[in-house]
């Protein structure tokens, strides 16, 4: 299965990318877990996670080697890692094709919006 860009305009740059933006909407949320600040700040995990597991949402408590997967995957867009073009469809990390490969790289780095701009970002299988 394959997977490319149906929008080809260049995207906004972010301050934070997508996985983070999915962490910090976790912020303040400490799941009763023992030592947990009341007001912890989670920022993504990238190191150390298998490959089988790219997609799911493993988040580090901010300051702390501490990390927990808080969802079972990321949304739909959402880069593999930061040293990789894939990206994560229903839980499953995608190469991903794109249809102008003079803007590749502006997608690539700004593909991961949030959901209310994934209409503008969809993609299509074949």
């Amino acid at each position: 299965m394959k997977f490319k860009s149906c929008n080809t305009e260049p995207c906004f740059k972010q301050k934070k990318d997508f996985r983070e933006e999915q962490c910090s909407d976790f912020d303040g949320k400490h799941f009763n877990i023992n030592g947990l600040p009341p007001n912890v700040r989670w920022v993504p995990k990238y190191s150390g996670i298998l490959m089988k597991d790219r997609c799911k949402l493993f988040c580090r408590v901010a300051g702390s080697t501490a990390y927990y997967q808080l969802r079972d995957r990321v949304v739909d867009g959402t880069s593999c890692g930061p040293d990789t073009n894939d990206i994560c469809v229903q839980g499953l990390c995608r190469g991903a094709l794109y249809s102008r490969p003079d803007i590749k790289s502006s997608i690539d780095n700004n593909i991961q919006k949030k959901a209310s701009h994934q209409r503008k970002n969809s993609f299509k299988m074949w």
